[in-house]
């Protein structure tokens, strides 16, 4: 099935009160253990590519890999560039297959954020690509976990300000969530979101989801949250396999036994996040 825009995922889920969870990839074993949760579950993803991850030597082959993936899947599965400020990054996902990008000019002034996604959205319209931008910076580092404290909030007039100002088709807020790991638990602001949920036109997402609890997660979906982001606990997960090798394996140069470790945490996260994503059923009648 080819790879889909991430708007056509987020407008199936959206009608039937569900999330699409994204998903970054850094490598093969990410790469398939995301990919055989999706197809097990028969879920739709959108599978993100970090701009770090971009830059490599090897970004434009991991692009690639993505990209096929999604070509490959039974089920429609979008490719995401993750935030980032450089158009020529944006073109260069675009051409490698990309069908999402994330204009992400959240720590810029207004008129400089808006600028940003205008642009994005010259560059995406002639592949059909969707774009995704942010108001009120959620804090922290995409590619390196850290503690961090939670900052300002999205304020619900400005982001209907903002998605008029720019035809964003996604929209993240700032309800409580960091990029990373939260310095003090996890609050997210549900009167905020609930307000942004009846106010702003377009579907909004979730980042910073790695570390917030069940019961928050499930609560955003229901106020109008329709994708979730996940990258720290991938991250987490893969590299507490990678520790895992064993003196067999070492006296072997064993390299397949570790890959099915790491690929099988990583499909373990991405099946917690993928039931969370799931409609929740309607109150029993009383």
């Amino acid at each position: 099935m080819p790879r889909a825009p991430l708007t056509d995922l987020i407008a199936h889920v959206s009608r039937t009160g569900g999330s699409i969870g994204a998903f970054t990839c850094y490598n093969l074993e990410q790469l398939t253990g995301v990919m055989l949760a999706a197809e097990s579950a028969q879920q739709s993803v959108c599978l993100l590519l970090a701009e770090a991850a971009l830059r490599r030597d090897s970004g434009p082959l991991l692009a690639r890999l993505l990209v096929a993936a999604a070509d490959d899947a039974s089920i429609p599965v979008a490719v995401q560039l993750d935030h980032t400020q450089d158009l020529e990054m944006m073109a260069r996902a675009l051409d490698l297959g990309a069908t999402a990008i994330m204009a992400d000019g959240s720590a810029l002034p207004y008129a400089a954020n808006v600028d940003l996604v205008v642009r994005a959205r010259t560059i995406a319209e002639p592949s059909g690509a969707s774009i995704e931008a942010e108001l009120a910076h959620v804090p922290g580092d995409e590619d390196t976990a850290a503690a961090v404290d939670v900052h300002a909030v999205t304020d619900v007039s400005r982001a209907v300000e903002f998605v008029r100002d720019t035809g964003a088709d996604l929209l993240a807020v700032a309800v409580g969530n960091v990029h990373g790991t939260y310095a003090s638990p996890p609050d997210l602001d549900m009167t905020v979101l609930s307000e942004l949920h009846a106010a702003v036109p377009v579907p909004l997402t979730l980042h910073g989801t790695s570390g917030i609890p069940d019961d928050q997660v499930r609560r955003a979906i229901t106020n109008g949250i329709r994708k979730v982001n996940v990258n720290t606990e991938l991250r987490q997960a893969y590299l507490r396999a990678a520790r895992n090798v064993t003196s067999d394996e070492v006296r072997g140069w064993n390299l397949l036994t570790p890959a099915a470790r790491l690929i099988e945490a990583t499909r373990a996260v991405t099946d917690t996040h993928l039931r969370r994503c799931q409609p929740q059923p309607a109150p029993a009648a009383i």
